[in-house]
């Protein structure tokens, strides 16, 4: 008799079925113990019932393994999923869709893990199968196959490819689905991620990714579609809910994302419960819409709610606690909470290191941004350090030209910049700018990155810190135009660069460059921001001072009152920034002689209860003092220049001291002015005493103060007291030519001084010494090849005349005319004026005939239209001469052409009154006592009113007329 075979009881089979509805269950609403219990219970049944090779054991191994992937404990995972691949491949086949199915997860796992090369390998395998197949190539599994082959590409940097592959699978998954399926719509936000991400940076804030701008419609239409079919509260309704949400997020419509995230979260609490990892999901994102939009009160509450969630339900050590830890530093360092930030980076640094590896992206992605804090901070060196371990890790994984990579390799760039290293800074810029420029297009203006936009805009800047002004300035201009081609004209990006444009030909002083491009900036800036923005404010001061500094006062004037006007909306309380601009305007109107106003605004700063520091006040308190003595109140100056002095008594200021003494030097040419001399010498002998201890007798200020002495006594007609002060000066300035090794000659200041004192010889008849003095002025002067030694030689012709050395005088004035004549020209005023001396010497020398020559010759040379005193002064110079040579006719009609305009006529002329005076004593000599006394009359009054009835010429004058009225008569 045959034995009948049975088949399993059917008791077990249903045991292990409602074992694995329970573990389905558990695993649905995050409950993964009671997954792994129900998922084993279910296993060993069909394992024992079934055997190990059966369909649904390997089934049931691979449900097994996804709970362990679930909760990222990898490494077991991959030995559940290894075994159920082994089974399945021996008694399903390598082809088969289970088996192909096993493999992805496998692949999937590996990239989780962050095992890139491992998961491209597993897909690759499982796409050679379809391949060979080409009725399968746009099946719906291999078009997934391809998805995560393109997502393995775009994480290793390989965006090109990876938008090839996803372009591949949409074209597929349209043909096979439909463009309004969700998977269809998937692939097209994959796309358009990654080329919203190719205009950004390669590390991103986490959160919604880009997506398409028709996404928020697609899934608007399939929202209505499951609502209506299955209700508001079904699972895959609040799916594409939650997917509606992340697109308005994604769009950074924040408050729409944010009330569709609490819908979400609503059906989710009363479906899987508070704490469900979906529920806890929802809140984690509706978190970063709140920080996104800046409300990061609202966002920590959330994002601890959701950490706290994910603490409880996942653990400690689970990827999505610490991708929510990693979160909360995120809206710490935006709050500029540094220190919470680092701890919570740490944290999640340390987990993610432990669970996923050194290397993985995401553990590499908070030491970036933990790198960063440290930058923050002022702590480079940690900074640093951390960074390049980040740069090689990436460098090893992702490759040197993966935009992750290049960012990080942009920070290591900034810190070196941070720190003054511009050599080093440029170096990183240079490698970032070149590696994204390969990546993204070197065009800025086609590839349209914004962060090699930025790469090249802090290359720029550094080579402008180490004066590569011609690199920068091409970098500048390069992305300049890359950005007026790529975004709107009153962009940040494009004012920004114009400032930095400006800044950089500023720092090179090419002052009309520099305020071209801020005034280009200023009024696009002006539009974003408005006129009372800070930064606003402090670009129309540049432009004020550039005006400044071009000498276009008005233009500046009027910067620095509107930049007031906009600073005085802003602040509550005057800070030193806008006194500044009082004080700017003050010394503005100041310079340019409107000293009432400029007292005004100096005033403006002292009225009040302004917080003034000690050298605003001070500035302001001289500007008064200044503007005072300019507008000759020489009193009230006075009183501002004591005020100064008293307020320096009590100050604590860097050279205090020097600034009294300068300010005693102002009072005493204040006194001088008002002729109080005595108290003008006593401030200038206070500050000389200062001036010589501190700075020695060398110093220019010293030296000045000498000089100043001297003018002051010899106003006062001290001329011996003078003449002191001059040589003090001249001691000192000679010590300082001596210093600055002038082995040609003494100095422009020295030979003045020197001049000086041979006037003062002169003036006290010490010729000899006078003649001295300017004979090593006139030395010095040829030797240095100086063409003004006009003055010398006059000096000294005449101080030989007043020794009766008319031949040597004579040598002076001949040497001089000829030099002047070949130079000026014989019809020169300086020249005819030089001959008129050498007739002059010929006159005293009783050479008339060649004093007549000269006289002669001065007249023939002066133009017609020469003035009417030159003229007339050279007919009596010819008629004194006639009167030498005897020649009394030529003389007399000589007198009558000198007085042709005054004959008659009293006058006060004293040119005129001299002739008259030689032409009356000509008509005495000749006897004619009746035309002498006429003349003589109309210098008599001419005199009076001139010199006045005590001078002693109009009682010589007043004995002749007397004299000839009793003659006459």
């Amino acid at each position: 008799m045959e034995t009948e075979t049975l088949g399993p009881p059917h008791g077990l089979l249903l045991q292990a079925n409602e074992a694995r509805r329970a573990a389905d269950e558990c695993r649905e609403r995050g409950d993964f113990g009671g997954a792994l219990t129900g998922y084993r219970n279910a296993l060993r049944i069909r394992r024992s019932a079934l055997g190990p090779r059966h369909a649904t054991t390997l089934s049931t191994l691979h449900s097994l393994a996804m709970v362990f992937a679930d909760q990222s404990r990898y490494r077991e995972a991959l030995v559940y999923l290894g075994q159920a691949l082994d089974g399945k491949r021996t008694e399903l086949g390598r082809d088969h869709p289970s088996t192909l199915d096993t493999a992805t997860k496998i692949a999937m796992i590996y990239m989780k893990s962050g095992d890139l090369d491992r998961a491209l390998a597993w897909y690759l395998e499982v796409q050679s199968v379809y391949d060979r197949n080409p009725r399968m190539r746009d099946h719906p599994s291999a078009l997934a196959i391809q998805s995560g082959i393109a997502a393995i590409l775009y994480e290793q940097g390989q965006q090109s490819q990876a938008l090839e592959r996803y372009r591949r699978v949409l074209s597929g998954r349209e043909n096979s689905l439909g463009s309004d399926h969700r998977l269809t719509k998937e692939t097209m936000q994959e796309i358009a991620k990654i080329e919203n991400q190719q205009r950004g940076d390669g590390d991103q804030i986490t959160g919604s990714e880009p997506q398409d701008e028709r996404s928020i419609g697609w899934y608007e239409s399939a929202l209505a579609e499951k609502e209506a079919s299955l209700g508001r509260e079904h699972p895959p309704t609040l799916m594409v809910m939650f997917s509606l949400a992340s697109a308005y997020d994604s769009h950074g419509k924040y408050d729409q994302a944010i009330g569709w995230y609490k819908q979400v979260l609503v059906g989710q609490e009363k479906v899987f419960g508070e704490t469900h990892p979906s529920t806890l999901l929802t809140i984690h994102e509706m978190a970063g819409s709140f920080s996104r939009k800046t409300e990061y009160r609202e966002a920590l509450s959330y994002y601890e709610l959701a950490l706290i969630g994910r603490n409880n339900v996942l653990g400690q050590e689970h990827p999505d606690t610490h991708e929510t830890l990693h979160e909360v530093a995120g809206v710490y360092a935006s709050q500029g909470n540094y220190a919470k930030a680092v701890e919570h980076y740490e944290l999640a640094w340390r987990g993610r290191e432990k669970i996923l590896g050194g290397e993985h992206p995401s553990t590499l992605f908070t030491m970036h941004k933990l790198a960063c804090i440290y930058f923050k901070q002022n702590k480079c060196d940690q900074a640093l350090e951390l960074h390049e371990q980040v740069l090689t890790a990436r460098a090893r994984t992702v490759g040197e030209q993966h935009p992750s990579t290049l960012s990080t390799n942009h920070e290591i760039g900034e810190v070196y910049f941070h720190q003054g290293e511009y050599e080093r800074a440029i170096e990183y810029y240079k490698q970032t700018l070149e590696g994204r420029e390969k990546v993204f297009g070197k065009e800025l203006f086609n590839s349209e990155h914004s962060a090699t936009l930025s790469s090249a805009i802090r290359l720029a800047g550094a080579y402008a810190k180490v004066g590569k002004y011609s690199n920068a300035a091409e970098l500048f201009i390069r992305a300049l135009n890359g950005m007026r081609k790529t975004l709107r004209a009153g962009d940040p990006a494009i004012y920004t660069t114009m400032c930095n444009i400006a800044t950089m030909y500023d720092e090179q002083k090419i002052t009309k460059n520099a305020l071209s491009w801020y005034r280009e900036a200023l009024p696009i800036m002006e539009k974003d921001l408005g006129a009372e923005n800070l930064e606003v404010i402090r670009i129309v001061d540049h432009v004020a001072r550039l005006y400044d500094e071009e000498g276009m006062l008005d233009e500046a004037f009027e910067h620095y009152q509107k930049s007031l006007a906009a600073k005085e909306k802003t602040s509550n309380q005057p800070d030193r920034p806008l006194l500044m601009k009082i004080y700017h305007l003050g010394d503005i109107c100041q310079r340019q002689g409107m000293y009432e106003q400029a007292s005004v605004w100096y005033r403006r700063l002292l009225e009040g209860k302004l917080a003034l520091d000690a050298d605003l006040r001070l500035a302001a308190t001289r500007g008064i003092a200044a503007c005072s003595a300019y507008q000759n109140l020489i009193d009230e100056s006075l009183e501002w220049y004591n005020e100064v002095l008293h307020f320096l008594q009590r100050a604590d200021l860097q050279n205090k001291d020097l600034i009294a003494e300068n300010t005693k030097k102002e009072m005493a040419m204040l006194y001088l002015k008002k002729s109080r001399t005595d108290e003008a010498i006593e401030q200038y002998q206070r500050a000389l005493t200062w001036l010589e201890a501190e700075m020695g007798k060398g110093h220019p200020v010293t030296i000045n103060l000498n000089c100043a002495i001297a003018r002051a006594h010899h106003k006062q007609c001290l001329y011996k007291e003078s003449l002191s002060y001059y040589k003090e000066a001249l001691a000192g300035l000679s010590e300082t030519d001596s210093l600055n090794g002038d082995d040609e000659g003494l100095s422009g200041s020295t030979l003045n001084i020197m001049c000086n004192i041979a006037g003062l010889h002169d003036t006290l008849g010490e010729y000899d010494a006078a003649l001295k003095k300017y004979k090593e002025v006139l030395d010095v002067k040829q030797r240095k090849g100086i063409p003004d030694v006009g003055n010398i030689q006059q000096h000294i012709a005449d101080i030989y005349i007043s020794q009766g050395k008319y031949a040597e005088a004579l040598a002076q004035y001949e040497e001089l005319h000829a030099r002047e004549v070949s130079s000026l020209g014989a019809n020169h005023p300086t020249t005819t004026s030089t001959l008129t001396g050498i007739a002059t010497i010929h006159s005293a020398r009783g050479h008339y005939a060649a004093a007549l020559r000269a006289h002669q010759t001065v007249l023939s040379l002066l133009p017609p239209n020469a003035p009417t005193a030159t003229t007339l002064a050279t007919h009596h110079n010819i008629a004194v001469t006639h009167v030498g040579l005897g020649d009394y006719p030529a003389a007399l009609d000589s007198f009558r052409l000198a007085l042709k305009d005054n004959s008659g006529h009293p006058t006060t002329d004293m040119e005129a009154l001299e002739t008259m005076h030689d032409l009356a004593c000509l008509y005495e000599v000749l006897g004619r006592k009746a035309e002498a006394l006429v003349w003589f009359e109309r210098v008599l009054v001419g005199f009076r009113k001139v010199l006045g009835e005590a001078n002693g010429r109009v009682g010589g004058v007043e004995a002749r007329v007397r004299k000839l009225r009793r003659e006459v008569q």
